[in-house]
């Protein structure tokens, strides 16, 4: 049985945000807002800029900083992302503090950090930037699938009919980034124990 999610917050782009983010970034070099951006291809910017992003921190997660995803998502954008890691059993107390305060990042990162009330309540007074009009522009693969998958677009879709995620998208019944798998045949000729937590994991491939 083929599902399809999309995830809510991914990329959830602020309005001010993120477009001060560009701006302030063109203001140190002397250029105009609109020529930060690249048309095409990486880096999607021609001077470094910063964005700020919310990020929840659980169990099955390690601190964003210093991964070699981002240092590679980083070297290949020109975009470095400063995160604000919040733990999860904390997450609902400093979100809402965050909305009262209007301290927004430029985005919010991965599903756990919205939910739809949060769209509902936030997006009439134009926090959320919405973001369907853009994604020809600036999302040209993603727009392609849309156009080809009307279903994952209405995934996307928030309650008031607009877009404002980038969505992770797997067609299968599993999670496969949720979980590890190893050969326990390969375990035995070896003499190693099976192993139940991350660290353990970890150690018996190396």
């Amino acid at each position: 049985m083929q599902q399809i999610r999309a995830l809510a917050g991914v990329a959830v782009l602020i309005v001010l945000g993120a477009a001060g983010a560009f701006a302030g970034a063109a203001e140190e070099t002397g250029m105009a807002a609109a020529d930060i951006y690249t048309d095409s291809g990486y880096p999607v910017t021609t001077e470094k800029i910063t964005l700020e992003m919310v990020a929840v921190i659980t169990h099955k997660t390690y601190p964003h900083e210093g991964l070699e995803f981002f240092d590679m998502v980083e070297e290949k954008t020109n975009v470095h992302v400063e995160w604000r890691q919040i733990q999860e059993e904390a997450y609902q107390e400093k979100k809402n503090l965050l909305f009262a305060a209007g301290d927004y990042p430029d985005a919010f990162f991965m599903h756990k950090t919205l939910d739809p009330a949060d769209i509902l309540t936030h997006a009439p007074q134009g926090v959320f930037r919405a973001l369907e009009n853009d994604l020809e522009r600036w999302a040209p693969n993603l727009n392609r699938i849309l156009q080809e998958r009307p279903e994952v677009r209405r995934a996307m879709q928030a309650p008031d009919g607009h877009v404002y995620s980038f969505p992770g998208i797997w067609e299968s019944g599993a999670e496969p980034q949720l979980h590890f798998f190893i050969n326990r045949d390969w375990l035995d000729k070896l003499g190693l124990e099976m192993p139940q937590n991350y660290d353990q994991y970890r150690e018996v491939l190396r």
